[in-house]
C-alpha cells in the first residue's frame, strides 16, 4: 500500500480495524482471495478524482 494511502487509513481511525481483519487471513493455512471493506460505497469516477488529485492534476470530461 502506497505510505500516502496508509497515513489516510491511519487518520480515519481504521487502523485497528484493519489489523483484526487481517489477523484470521494470515492464519489462512491456503493461498485465497479476501476482502476488506468499510461498509461505504464509492464511485469509480469519486475514486479516479480523488487519486489524480493526490498528485496535483485534475481531470476534464466533455460529453
Amino acid at each position: 500500500m502506497p505510505s500516502s494511502l496508509a497515513r489516510g487509513a491511519a487518520k480515519d481511525g481504521h487502523t485497528a480495524m484493519s489489523g483484526a481483519c487481517m489477523w484470521p487471513i494470515l492464519q489462512h493455512h491456503e493461498p485465497d482471495d479476501f476482502v476488506l471493506a468499510t461498509g461505504e460505497t464509492h464511485s469509480v469516477r469519486s475514486f479516479v478524482e480523488v487519486a489524480v488529485r493526490r498528485f496535483g492534476k485534475e481531470i476534464f470530461r466533455e460529453g
